[in-house]
C-alpha cells in the first residue's frame, strides 16, 4: 500500500472501531484490536457480535473496508506435515516463509518500479534474527535470478522496522484478519472442506483473491510451501 493511503487506511479502520464500540470502551473504540480468531468465535470486544442484525452490519462495513483500498497481499502457507517430511524444523519453516515473502516483495517492487518498507511484528529473537539475516542476504548479494544488484535493492527496499504486539497498527490488525481465511482457501483446495455459500470464510477469501499481486504466466503471490 501507498504511503499516501495508509493513513486513510487507518482513518477508515479507526471509524468502523467508532462505530461499533464508541460507547463500550474507555477509549471509545480505538483501542479495538482487530482479531481473526476473535471474529470468528465472537470473544473479547467482539461478543457484540452475537447479536444477529450487529454481526451483518459489522461484517458488511468490515468487507468494504477491506476490499475498497490499494491494498495488496502477499501471503505465504506452509504445508507442516511435508515440511517436517523433509526435515524442516521450526526455524526452517520460518526461514523458508520469509524468504518467500521477500523474494515476492522485492519482485513486486521492481514490477511496479516502486519502492518500499517492511514492517514486521517482532515474535521472538530466533524468528527476528532469522527474519533480518534473509533481509540482509538481499541487500547485501541482490537477486541475480531478477537481475537485480545490492544497490537495486537497497534502493528499492528502504527499511526494515519491527514493531510490538502493543504497537497494535492497522497493517498488523489486517493482516491476521486473513491469516484464518488463507488457510481455509488451502483446505478448500485440497477438497478437505469447502466452502459454505455466502459465509464469512467464503467473502473473505473473495477479497484474498482480489488482492493478491499478479505476476505473469497466472502466477500470483499466494504461495504453498514446500
Amino acid at each position: 500500500m501507498h504511503d499516501n493511503e495508509s493513513e486513510n487506511f487507518k482513518i477508515t479502520a479507526d471509524r468502523i472501531k467508532f462505530k461499533y464500540w464508541s460507547e463500550i470502551t474507555p477509549k471509545k473504540g480505538l483501542d479495538v484490536v482487530f482479531r481473526s480468531h476473535e471474529i470468528h468465535i465472537k470473544s473479547g470486544p467482539f461478543t457484540i457480535l452475537t447479536d444477529i442484525n450487529t454481526c451483518e452490519l459489522f461484517h458488511k462495513d468490515l468487507y468494504q473496508f477491506l476490499q475498497n483500498n490499494g491494498l495488496k497481499l502477499i501471503i505465504v502457507v506452509v504445508d507442516k506435515s511435508r515440511a517436517s517430511s523433509l526435515g524442516w524444523n521450526a526455524q526452517a519453516v520460518f526461514g523458508k516463509a520469509s524468504e518467500s515473502m521477500i523474494l515476492t516483495f522485492i519482485e513486486f517492487l521492481q514490477k511496479k518500479d516502486h519502492f518500499g518498507q517492511i514492517i514486521i511484528e517482532s515474535s521472538d529473537i530466533r524468528h527476528d534474527t532469522t527474519f533480518f539475516r534473509k533481509y540482509l542476504k538481499y541487500v547485501s548479494g541482490g537477486v541475480p535470478a531478477l537481475s537485480l544488484s545490492h544497490v537495486d535493492i537497497k534502493n528499492m527496499l528502504t527499511s526494515l522496522s519491527f514493531v510490538s504486539k502493543n504497537n497494535n497498527d492497522i497493517e498488523s490488525q489486517v493482516a491476521d484478519l486473513f491469516a484464518y481465511p488463507s488457510i481455509h482457501q488451502c483446505l478448500v483446495d485440497l477438497g478437505t472442506t469447502s466452502f459454505i455459500p455466502d459465509s464469512h470464510e467464503e467473502k473473505m477469501c473473495q477479497i484474498i483473491q482480489n488482492k493478491l499481486i499478479k505476476f505473469p504466466l497466472g502466477r500470483r503471490s499466494f504461495i504453498k510451501i514446500p
